[in-house]
């Protein structure tokens, strides 16, 4: 394949299309191209995936998935780590995220299968009663707000945003539900929670994956995850590895609205208190300037929030994200909670944390996929 140089395409084709990767997600590039009109499509993904590093995950609808996800604000043991909290609570976290300017500080994105909240509710007040992991709230997530990644202002040869900020605010992106009583199946979940864990994967890839055929995981993506809405997005990523996360948790509709003026912003929680919770993307170059306009924000709206980042790097120190807890999901349509387990998992970091060895020893993907894979396509046939 030919040499593909930053400055062949026009910025603005580039950022559509990237735009349009966040509505139909990573679909075959000559059925985007027509979906775009464009007739180069290919060449430009080629071009985003080498000199980019572009990931494309799901972002999905956790009520049709019997899922509910929780917002838990607290403090970490200094000793334990993210994977600890991970591997403890079963791989049920979608995020445990830690403050690198206060690191003690941390907050848990949590998926509880519905019936199972007082569960995890006895496993949170376990680590909470041996200091694990103190938490000062707890709250379910009751509405996302989803807004595109903004490239508009990207210079693609530079590798930068040249502007920090948008000109006008923004609106979320809503999709309907379509779900209406729908019920996925095993195969669907799978499907979910592998692209999660594994952003590069082709549906081509999860199928041999999964030891299904092709055209069944095509038709389960198209008719299930799309047809029905269960995916109501996709997260687009450029040179993640360069990215800090900023959260911001605040109380004020107003602070809401021209925080959607930062390009990075993907997303916004509304908690079940009435508090937001807000995840921005930046490059680094991006952290100092976003930081200066929250901070007159706050003082202009006479406003009150918190900040904390959270840097991909050093891996797992500061941001752990996983999967849906697919693993989970039986083949009759069902989640398994086993709390003994997570009981157990709390004893074992104890006794790590006892023994002085409180160095990452394993990663979601390494303990998770290999486990996992090795029953999934059993279960699946």
């Amino acid at each position: 394949m030919r040499m593909i140089e930053p400055n062949e395409f026009d910025d603005s084709k580039i950022a559509y299309l990237l735009n349009k990767l966040q509505r139909y997600g990573d679909i075959n590039s000559r059925i985007l191209g027509a979906l775009i009109n464009y007739d180069d499509t290919e060449n430009m993904l080629n071009f985003l995936k080498k000199r980019f590093s572009l990931l494309i995950s799901y972002l999905v609808r956790p009520e049709p998935l019997g899922l509910q996800l929780y917002f838990i604000e607290g403090f970490l043991h200094p000793l334990v780590h993210l994977v600890d909290i991970y591997d403890i609570l079963d791989g049920f976290p979608g995020a445990i995220l830690k403050n690198s300017y206060s690191p003690d500080e941390s907050i848990t994105f949590l998926w509880i299968p519905q019936g199972y909240e007082s569960s995890f509710k006895r496993i949170l007040d376990e680590l909470e009663s041996r200091d694990l992991l103190r938490y000062s709230r707890i709250n379910k997530i009751q509405e996302t707000l989803q807004f595109l990644y903004d490239f508009s202002s990207y210079d693609f040869s530079l590798g930068r945003y040249k502007d920090d900020f948008l000109v006008s605010q923004r609106r979320p992106m809503y999709l309907p539900d379509l779900s209406d009583g729908f019920k996925p199946d095993m195969l669907d979940l799978s499907i979910i929670g592998i692209k999660q864990m594994h952003n590069t994967l082709s549906l081509k890839q999860v199928a041999e994956i999964m030891g299904v055929k092709y055209r069944t995981v095509l038709k389960h993506y198209h008719e299930h995850l799309i047809g029905k809405g269960i995916i109501t997005g996709f997260m687009v990523r450029l040179n993640g590895g360069k990215h800090t996360r900023l959260s911001i948790i605040f109380d004020n509709e107003d602070l809401l609205h021209d925080l959607t003026r930062i390009p990075t912003l993907t997303h916004v929680y509304k908690l079940r208190d009435g508090t937001f919770y807000a995840a921005i993307f930046p490059e680094d170059n991006m952290i100092q300037p976003i930081l200066k306009y929250i901070s007159e924000l706050k003082y202009n709206l006479n406003v009150s929030a918190k900040v904390m980042a959270h840097p991909f790097m050093p891996r797992f120190e500061y941001l752990l994200t996983a999967s849906i807890p697919y693993e989970h999901f039986t083949t009759t349509g069902k989640w398994e909670v086993d709390e003994e387990k997570m009981l157990m998992n709390i004893e074992k970091v104890e006794r790590k944390l006892m023994e002085g060895k409180s160095k990452l020893t394993s990663t979601p993907e390494i303990s998770l996929f290999k486990k996992n894979m090795v029953n999934i396509s059993n279960k699946l046939n």
